[in-house]
């Protein structure tokens, strides 16, 4: 399915001499990767969009618990199967999902686009499953068209249980993986757009109509400039987790952690190292 909706600036494509010097470059980076000075994650990538490179890998390989960096894998099913417009209705298997929630109740409906805000700002985990059942009929279906699109995207250290990135066992991915699903939810630019966002005011329809807002957990948006779109996550198994873009001036690069004991820290340094490569490599060029 395609959105046309304006949303985060296009992946650029890479001209070919640059393609071929970036890859030595970045392939050299990747392999000689050690923990950066500082950092706390289990495990991270930082990788550019525009071809999926690692340009930083830090055990990114290793299957870890990814929490609600879940979810960015229900959106995009979700979009696949509904599309932004169609409306999705709560039942009562919905909202006896464990928190964090968005507060629905049997009956109430409320459109695609609009759950979305609710899923990817606030990890709303009943809306996670009314997508789920509104898409697929149950969530047991919805995880199996998960685990197809990860297969297809070439995530296979990445299996999923559930929609909502509750601790299950066998629910696992990595950092490498979880890049190449962020790119795949940046090829949908409403999603991204949804994940830059600070807050937003969620309409539900019904008998108990009202509307709920919904805030980030993404603690740099309007915080740090080089920060554009994101998801956190966080369990006791998993720990801190995050994935997102980040972006200064023509160069942006994708952020993985998982499993951060300092969790903005980690971020910000994995966007300092990555973007400060790509501007020491281009010398300040666009690609």
């Amino acid at each position: 399915m395609q959105d046309g909706t304006a949303g985060s600036e296009p992946v650029r494509s890479l001209c070919t001499p640059w393609a071929t010097l970036l890859l030595v470059f970045v392939i050299g980076q990747a392999l000689a990767a050690e923990r950066l000075p500082g950092l706390t994650a289990r495990a991270a990538a930082v990788v550019y969009p525009s071809s999926g490179l690692a340009i930083y890998d830090f055990r990114g390989q290793e299957r870890l618990p990814p929490a609600s960096t879940t979810k960015i894998m229900t959106a995009i099913v979700a979009v696949e199967r509904l599309g932004l417009d169609a409306i999705i209705e709560s039942s009562d298997l919905v909202t006896r999902t464990p928190p964090v929630k968005l507060g629905l109740l049997p009956g109430d409906r409320l459109r695609v686009q609009d759950a979305l805000y609710a899923l990817l700002l606030s990890s709303a985990n009943d809306v996670a499953s009314a997508l789920a059942e509104n898409a697929a009929g149950n969530v047991a279906g919805f995880v199996d068209l998960m685990n197809q699109q990860a297969r297809w995207l070439g995530a296979r250290d990445t299996r999923f249980v559930n929609a909502n990135g509750l601790p299950a066992s066998g629910h696992f991915s990595t950092a490498l993986d979880l890049a190449r699903l962020f790119r795949r939810a940046m090829q949908i630019p409403r999603l991204t757009l949804i994940m830059g966002t600070r807050a937003y005011r969620v309409p539900i329809q019904g008998a108990n109509a009202r509307t709920e807002i919904v805030r980030t957990t993404n603690r740099l948006l309007g915080a740090d400039p080089a920060m554009v779109a994101g998801k956190t996550g966080y369990t006791n198994a998993a720990g801190h987790c995050f994935v997102g873009l980040a972006r200064q001036g023509p160069h942006q690069v994708i952020v993985v952690v998982l499993g951060s004991r300092d969790l903005w820290a980690d971020v910000r340094r994995l966007m300092r190292h990555g973007l400060g490569l790509l501007e020491r490599f281009e010398g300040g060029s666009r690609p």
